[in-house]
């Protein structure tokens, strides 16, 4: 790869992706021009010294990075650049759980982080741990689907809806569509809208099984000038019990 900003280093990183199992891929400092990628090998490392992913501008994608297995680092200081284009659904999209992800900044990415898939109640997207992460000019920083998926940001910048390029569109910050998601000590900002909440936390029953929608907050800084913080909302109103979700607030 050369870290150019301007030669295309796709190819070479998914090269470096395929053959990693157990080792680590390491980015030195420098300017990456992507496509997407996949990690599908257990127990890879991603280590970055301050290295920007850069999204390419023209095409459409589905992600940025996808992590489709578990046990895997992103670890150093990794920036994924979206250059406020919209021709990606998400940044960082996790479809398998076990993971640990620090220091990583998403700047003018449309959505930083996915967590399962809209529509499959996917086993095993569990004990993901992020601290230390930021969504910054970001229109939204988190969405998670799952009724196994669970969740930890510790040490976070979380902000959605921050750009003027995201305006008129749904710039929730956290959106958790059934998943167990943790925040301690963390910042939350939700923008400019005023008719969209910083957490939107949807409880839905989705072929016969609940998704639980639990949201855990702890020690949190958030600034929502007149807006809704938190909107607990059904997707359903089909078999939906009224224990199925927890909403629970300290410090």
């Amino acid at each position: 790869a050369t870290g150019d900003g301007v030669t295309n280093d796709t190819a070479a990183i998914q090269t470096a992706l395929n053959i990693a199992g157990k080792k680590t891929v390491y980015f030195p400092a420098g300017t990456y021009l992507i496509d997407s990628l996949e990690v599908s090998v257990q127990f890879t490392t991603i280590q970055s010294d301050t290295a920007t992913l850069l999204l390419n501008p023209t095409g459409s994608f589905t992600h940025a990075l996808k992590l489709t297995t578990n046990f895997l680092t992103i670890t150093g200081a990794l920036i994924f650049d979206g250059a406020l284009n919209s021709n990606y659904d998400s940044t960082l999209w996790i479809k398998g759980g076990y993971g640990r992800y620090e220091s990583i900044t998403f700047r003018e990415c449309k959505l930083a982080i996915l967590i399962g898939e809209n529509g499959v109640n996917q086993p095993s997207l569990s004990e993901m741990f992020f601290s230390k992460c930021i969504t910054n000019g970001c229109r939204n920083a988190i969405e998670m689907y799952g009724i196994f998926s669970v969740a930890n940001f510790t040490d976070c910048i979380l902000i959605g809806n921050e750009n003027v390029a995201w305006a008129g569109q749904d710039g929730t910050t956290i959106k958790n569509y059934g998943g167990r998601i943790y925040c301690e000590n963390t910042y939350l900002y939700g923008g400019s809208s005023l008719t969209q909440p910083v957490i939107e936390v949807n409880q839905a029953e989705y072929l016969g099984s609940f998704y639980s929608g639990s949201m855990y907050l702890n020690n949190i800084d958030s600034e929502c000038y007149g807006k809704p913080f938190l909107r607990v909302t059904n997707i359903s109103a089909i078999n939906l019990a009224a224990t199925s979700g927890d909403i629970f607030i300290a410090n």
